[in-house]
């Protein structure tokens, strides 16, 4: 199975997926990889994923388009043996490093305060979408930072290890 990618040249981008293997798979796995029509970099990226029995889990591979980047189309391929079993779900590819699936994006908008502590998306929950925010704000500095929960004067105005450890103790309230 493949589909046209409109990318730019030389350029970074990332590729997201979440995979479930409940049966295991014993052959190659689940492949994905973006294939240029450049002939000197055929292949721009590679992701693959096998092995035993898994529960949901997100696979994120970054890879650079060539140079000399013309078109390039995006395979999934697989080598699954007879009663295996593979769910794929909220397959992605954007420009960038850290960058989450659009509807991610959408739903990470900030909203008026819940009043809850740890909901950094305000979504009412303290959940996945908080977490991933907290990654992507860690480290920064700076006043507006929704991840800063922790404002003890030791850590204030940075996203840090603090932030981490009190939004997992906040974690699915």
């Amino acid at each position: 199975m493949n589909q046209k990618l409109n990318l730019k040249p030389a350029t970074l981008y990332t590729l997201s997926y979440w995979i479930k293997s409940p049966s295991g798979m014993r052959g190659s796995g689940i492949s994905f990889r973006a294939v240029s029509s450049d002939t000197l970099t055929p292949v721009t990226g590679v992701s693959s994923t096998n092995g035993g029995t898994f529960e949901w889990k997100q696979v994120k591979d970054t890879f650079y388009t060539s140079t000399t980047y013309v078109d390039n189309r995006f395979n999934l391929m697989w080598d699954l043996k007879a009663g295996e079993t593979v769910y794929i779900d909220d397959v992605s590819i954007c420009e960038g490093k850290d960058c989450l699936p659009k509807q991610v994006q959408m739903q990470q908008t900030p909203a008026p305060s819940t009043g809850k502590p740890g909901d950094i998306i305000t979504n009412g929950s303290v959940d996945i979408f908080d977490y991933n925010e907290l990654l992507r704000q860690f480290g920064q500095t700076g006043s507006s930072l929704t991840a800063d929960l922790e404002k003890s004067g030791t850590s204030a105005n940075k996203v840090d290890i603090y932030d981490y450890n009190l939004l997992l103790s906040l974690f699915g309230h």
